[in-house]
């Protein structure tokens, strides 16, 4: 599809590298790759965080679970953390903010939680590198011609001279009518009800 002569096995490891690159760039355009998942989490008293490794990259819903329901918790921005003067309170969290870092993520109830809690999460969890040639990439299936077409662009600018570039800009091309193709059959299908004023 790429063109510009033989391909060496040092390409074999970039166009690898590319792949996770590729993963990478289109879930930061919230292109839906990740998976979502409910995970049920207990919180003891006394303790404000929990910490995550890097394979959850956020956190959608969050509630805390009591013998009847489950009570939703709001999420904080960092500003809005910031602003809370005493975060040492103790009680039913109300409220989390979650803290993306680099090696790892971490979550922070406020208030400090009085008693060991159930906490119910809706978490999104990253795509799965590539670790071998022959492994099928961790993406849903609509997604795939965009993917192979993004490759093939990521390939080609590797490539730099050896590829024409109306190629490339035909590649690049493809690659975002592709996108533009399975985010559209991603589409919410759910019914809204907007209702304006009271």
């Amino acid at each position: 599809m790429v063109g510009g002569g033989p391909v060496l096995a040092d390409e074999l490891i970039s166009a690898r590298r590319g792949l996770d690159y590729l993963l990478t760039d289109l879930q930061n355009k919230n292109v839906l790759l990740h998976k979502i998942e409910t995970t049920i989490v207990p919180v003891s008293a006394s303790v404000s965080t929990l910490t995550f490794d890097q394979t959850i990259s956020d956190v959608l819903v969050a509630s805390i679970r009591t013998s009847t329901t489950d009570i939703i918790i709001d999420r904080d921005g960092y500003e809005r953390w910031a602003e809370v003067p005493t975060k040492s309170q103790s009680g039913r969290p109300t409220r989390y903010w979650w803290d993306r870092r680099r090696t790892s993520n971490v979550m922070n109830f406020w208030p400090v939680p009085d008693q060991t809690y159930t906490v119910v999460l809706t978490i999104q969890k990253n795509a799965e590198d590539t670790l071998r040639a022959f492994d099928n990439i961790d993406v849903p299936r609509r997604f795939l011609p965009a993917i192979i077409y993004g490759l093939a662009y990521w390939i080609g600018l590797r490539r730099g001279n050896r590829v024409d570039n109306n190629r490339l800009s035909l590649l690049r091309a493809e690659y975002e009518r592709a996108i533009r193709d399975a985010m559209r059959e991603d589409r919410e299908r759910g019914k809204v009800l907007i209702r304006i004023g009271r």
